[in-house]
């Protein structure tokens, strides 16, 4: 099914096409998942991907996806089937689908469920101070790199996982403190502490609030911060 297709390569100053030649096209009936499609040459892609889209595999798996991105790593059962069954019944329709997502209870749980992956935290971090130079995307790519967290490098075609126990363990949370200590020094960062504990630490307990604010120097306190639940999970 996937004969004839070709990528255009003939003008490398435009974004790359697709092209059919029906000569280089395998003839006759395919069978995927026990579907059974006719020989239609050009339109059997789209044959393809109009059942691919719309069988319940397809549904379960983006129900889950986004209910594992938005809400935990570990999403309720009943959330993913309802999002599956709006998925079916509304001809996959996303809006559908978040609708069904935001109107769950876990949805809107106070404690953050999900870790901010390295790039996000160092643009969360800096954004603390204002910063959107380029010597701060800068600090923010190398951080990133310095976690494990390459731009393109990720081991597989699927990217990179969002589980917490992947980005967030004890040496992770040490290495987020002196990186977020380090970029706080290099890009010269002041801002007032009580603006940053007012945004991410309203439900922290008094002897965090007592441990941050007891920091020998600001960068110390920042780094604290930054590598806290409170700062690291959305």
């Amino acid at each position: 099914m996937l004969t004839g297709w070709y990528i255009k390569y003939y003008d490398r100053n435009r974004p790359l096409d697709m092209m059919f030649l029906d000569s280089r096209h395998e003839p006759g009936t395919k069978i995927i998942l026990a579907r059974e499609f006719q020989e239609n040459g050009q339109k059997e892609m789209d044959d393809l991907l109009d059942f691919l889209a719309g069988h319940p595999s397809t549904a379960r798996f983006i129900s889950r996806k986004l209910a594992k991105y938005f809400i935990s790593d570990q999403p309720p059962d009943d959330v993913v089937q309802e999002m599956t069954a709006v998925y079916l019944a509304r001809d996959g329709r996303i809006d559908a689908m978040m609708d069904v997502l935001l109107d769950h209870p876990s949805s809107w749980q106070p404690q953050g469920q999900k870790v901010l992956l390295p790039e996000d935290w160092g643009i969360a971090f800096l954004n603390l101070f204002g910063l959107s130079t380029r010597e701060a995307a800068v600090e923010v790519r190398s951080a990133s790199q310095a976690l494990g967290h390459g731009v393109h490098a990720a081991r597989s075609p699927k990217g990179w996982p969002d589980d917490r126990d992947v980005w967030f363990s004890p040496g992770n949370m040490v290495l987020r403190a002196g990186l977020a200590a380090r970029m706080y020094e290099a890009l010269n960062c002041r801002d007032d502490l009580d603006t940053a504990l007012s945004i991410y630490f309203r439900n922290a307990s008094i002897d965090v609030l007592a441990t941050i604010r007891g920091a020998p120097t600001l960068k110390d306190a920042y780094g604290l911060i930054a590598a806290s639940p409170h700062f690291c999970l959305r």
